[in-house]
């Protein structure tokens, strides 16, 4: 994101300096004042073109740069959530198997008292 700021801010500062670079020049040239004002009124119509054009595509980029961006949470929630999935499962899994485990040790353990008691 600071990479775009700092192409905007450079475009920008290129498209200024460009106007004010040709506004300058034109001033000081010798020419007459209705030729300045043609020159001039040229020269600010180019400017605000090359600075329409480097918005669009400082737009154009930033766009794409979200788009990538998007696509690539996409992916990595995906991916969380299949592993997340993943780890249910298997913590599922051992809990059922604890579970057995537990009711045969309790049943096992009834089995023994009995026997102790019927003898």
């Amino acid at each position: 994101m600071e990479n775009k700021n700092k192409s905007l801010n450079l475009l920008t500062g290129f498209a200024i300096g460009s106007a004010i670079g040709a506004t300058v020049s034109l001033l000081l040239a010798p020419a007459s004042g209705e030729e300045t004002r043609r020159k001039i009124k040229a020269e600010v119509a180019e400017a605000q073109m090359k600075a329409m054009n480097a918005i669009e595509d400082v737009q154009s980029k930033a766009l794409n740069l979200v788009d990538d961006l998007k696509e690539d949470v996409q992916q990595r929630a995906s991916r969380l959530k299949n592993i997340g999935q993943r780890v249910f499962e298997d913590e599922k899994a051992t809990v059922e198997q604890g579970a057995i485990d537990v009711k045969a040790t309790m049943d096992q353990g009834a089995k023994e008292a009995k026997d102790v008691f019927k003898s």
